[in-house]
């Protein structure tokens, strides 16, 4: 890793958030940077297009204000993956994050709910079943496609042989009649001499 970016918000949050993250990310000798979350964003998007290995984490503004139904309507699109209602794409980049849990190993899963709702707490606990819910659903999502696909390949295959056959016959009913129009040899001539008679 290059570079951390670390997006505080606004420009007046970037000594809050030096002071509070700060010391932890020097511990881990990582390299770091502080910005609003504008220009963190706009550097990622500059060293990423460099090829440079960068990471950011970027917050909101404090004052970044959601009103009631923005919230609702993202706790809905949320929520669409997560009660197992309808396992459809998340949006605001959730799905991604959901894909790789549930694709995940069981301790990865694990870890990522603790570090996020609290070790061992009962939030915790739920998401990592509502996770392995979701997980089991995909699989049989997944294996009802595959079978799905196999049968349409298998048909799909019988019908190619089918008509390969059909093909095949057709073309030899073709040449036996072609064979049959060829004019018989009178008996006592030879193919030779009705040649020369002709």
């Amino acid at each position: 890793l290059d570079i951390l970016l670390i997006g505080a918000g606004n420009k007046s949050d970037i000594d809050i958030v030096r002071r509070n993250v700060g010391p932890a990310i020097s511990k881990a000798r990582i390299g770091f940077e502080i910005l609003d979350s504008e220009d963190a964003a706009t550097t990622f998007n500059f060293l990423n297009f460099e090829g440079r290995c960068v990471a950011a984490a970027l917050f909101p503004p404090r004052d970044y204000y959601v009103n009631d139904k923005e919230h609702q309507a993202f706790i809905r699109d949320v929520r669409g993956g997560l009660d197992g209602a309808t396992f459809d794409e998340v949006t605001f980049g959730v799905g991604s994050l959901l894909d790789s849990l549930t694709a995940g190993e069981d301790k990865h899963v694990r870890a990522a709910c603790y570090n996020i709702w609290g070790f061992r707490t009962a939030k915790a606990e739920e998401m990592v079943q509502v996770i392995h819910k979701m997980r089991e659903n995909v699989k049989q999502k997944s294996d009802a496609l595959l079978d799905e696909k196999r049968k349409t390949s298998a048909t799909d295959h019988t019908l190619l042989l089918q008509e390969m056959k059909e093909r095949k016959e057709s073309e030899r009913i073709k040449r036996y009649q072609e064979r049959s129009k060829v004019p018989l040899v009178e008996p006592g001539d030879d193919s030779s001499t009705k040649s020369k008679k002709e």
